[in-house]
């Protein structure tokens, strides 16, 4: 037994079924939220998530009895632990989010000729950027530098 733990497939084994009997504690608890009677429904208890909750407020003859109903935060974090730990023993969890720079567009597949020619247009309307931006008065052309 001691030596189960090292392999793989023991692990997922042992996490699958941590899963589904939380599922199944999820899934009970639904039921039973379904199962309330009218006068007694709260809303989302049929969802499974919720746990009712029975406190006593003040003491003696003063002390009320109330009833809340809490997200069972507990519950879902264990099972989105195991989901996750799944995740990592099969290879499918990635802590790193990969950042994509935007290095605009791809050229390397064009000739020197088609690069002469993007090039030309660039140089075109960047001429006629700069004569529209002349013509404005400064502040306008600040403005327009600005929203670049």
């Amino acid at each position: 037994m001691s030596s189960e733990i090292a392999e793989r497939q023991y692990r997922l084994t042992v996490i699958q079924d941590v899963v589904d009997r939380l599922r199944m504690v999820i899934d009970e608890r639904a039921a039973a939220g379904r199962a309330l009677p009218d006068d007694l429904a709260v809303p989302g208890a049929a969802s499974g998530l919720l746990v009712r909750r029975e406190r006593v407020i003040g003491s003696g003859k003063a002390a009320i009895r109330i009833t809340e109903w809490i997200l069972d935060a507990a519950a879902i974090s264990k099972l989105y632990e195991g989901l996750k730990q799944a995740a990592i023993e099969t290879g499918d969890w990635e802590d790193k989010h990969r950042i994509t720079e935007d290095r605009g567009p791809d050229y390397s597949h064009l000739s020197v000729e088609e690069l002469r020619e993007q090039s030309a247009i660039l140089a075109e309307a960047k001429a006629k950027l700069d004569a529209l931006g002349a013509s404005k008065p400064a502040s306008a052309g600040l403005l327009a530098a600005a929203a670049r």
